[in-house]
Order: C-alpha cells, then sequence, then structure tokens
C-alpha cells in the first residue's frame, strides 16, 4: 500500500502543471495583442512606416530627403490599447542615417506621456540596443514612437525583438483554462476513491 503522501504529491505536482497551462500569457504579438489590434499613425504628413509580424517590428522615421517638402517635426507611433492589466517586454535596436541620434528619438509612449530609450548625440555609426519591461493598466494606451526633428538628413530604424505581452489572472477563466480545471479536479475525486478507508 502507499503512503498517503505519496498520492497527494502527485495530485499537487498535477494541479501545479495544470495552473501553468491556465496561464495567460501571448509569447510575441499574438491573441489581444496580435499585429491586427495595432495602429500606425504619422503627424504632419510624416512618411514614416511599419512592418510588423508576431515575432518582430520594425519602426522607419520620416524622412523627406528625397521629396520636395518642407522640413518638418513627424512622430510615428505603432500602438494600441490594452485589454487586461499587462506587463509587456521587448528588445529593441536603434541605428539612425541621420548624422546625430539627437534627430530622430525613439521611445515608448503610455497614455501619451513619452520616455525616451535611445541616446541623443551618438552619430550614424554607433548601433544602440536594449530590453524593456513596462506594467500596463487595462485600459491604457501603449506604442513605440519614433521622432523625427526634421524628418531629413535620412532615417532611424528601430527593430523590436523578444516580443512578450503577460496579463494578469483573469477572474473568469477562458473555456480552456476551466476544461483544464475541472480535469484536475475530476483526478482529485478519482484519487480520493481509492483511498482506503482505514489503514492496515
Amino acid at each position: 500500500m502507499k503512503p498517503m503522501f505519496t498520492r497527494t504529491a502527485k495530485t499537487l505536482s498535477a494541479l501545479g502543471l495544470l495552473a501553468g497551462l491556465a496561464s495567460p500569457a501571448s509569447a510575441a504579438l499574438t491573441g489581444d495583442y496580435s499585429t491586427r489590434q495595432w495602429v500606425t499613425a504619422n503627424t504632419n504628413g510624416g512618411n514614416g512606416s511599419v512592418e510588423a509580424t508576431a515575432d518582430q517590428v520594425v519602426l522607419t522615421s520620416s524622412d523627406f530627403s528625397l521629396v520636395d517638402a518642407t522640413p518638418t517635426e513627424s512622430w510615428l507611433s505603432y500602438s494600441l490599447t490594452v485589454s487586461n492589466d499587462t506587463k509587456l517586454s521587448f528588445d529593441w535596436a536603434y541605428r539612425t542615417d541621420d548624422v546625430s541620434s539627437t534627430y530622430d528619438v525613439f521611445g515608448y509612449t503610455v497614455n501619451g506621456v513619452f520616455t525616451q530609450l535611445s541616446q541623443d548625440g551618438l552619430s550614424f555609426l554607433d548601433t544602440q540596443t536594449g530590453h524593456v519591461s513596462v506594467q500596463v493598466s487595462a485600459g491604457s494606451s501603449f506604442g513605440w514612437t519614433l521622432k523625427s526633428l526634421d524628418s531629413e538628413g535620412g532615417s532611424a530604424v528601430v527593430t523590436l525583438n523578444g516580443l512578450s505581452a503577460v496579463s494578469a489572472v483573469s477572474a473568469v477563466p477562458e473555456p480552456a483554462s476551466m476544461i483544464l480545471l475541472l480535469c484536475g479536479l475530476g483526478a482529485m475525486g478519482w484519487l480520493g476513491r481509492r483511498r482506503p478507508t482505514c489503514w492496515q
């Protein structure tokens, strides 16, 4: 006869595995954070662009060097409204074709508040990199922002990798999570029925 603690340990291990599978997390830009949910915008007629897949986002700032246009400040943003309390994480790599990184500034914006990540005063020979994790509340707007001060002299390019969005556990389980929970409860009930009513 197996000791009771052995069965209890097995049951707890199974429930721990189920709990891990039920945690709502999104690797890269999928689900509520898929590329269909994001919006690209340029201010002041900018011609900045965004190329996005589930695993990578590339932002290119405005540049009118080859266009007959008056130099002007333009902001490129790639943003969405967050549906749940979420921790957004990403790796970023920045380079610019302009004479200085001062003229093309990269960062992220939460509810209209801009946080700069790129460093000013570096040349086009310098590449900047970093890793960022941001906690964003449900209903807030989040976006990556690339600001060109004059939109000429060359574009800046920012490549985003290692994208992840981990949401807080919802009070109402998703259907898949509920099925896993019911399976775990059923397993506990089955083990309970097999337990002897007395010990020899």
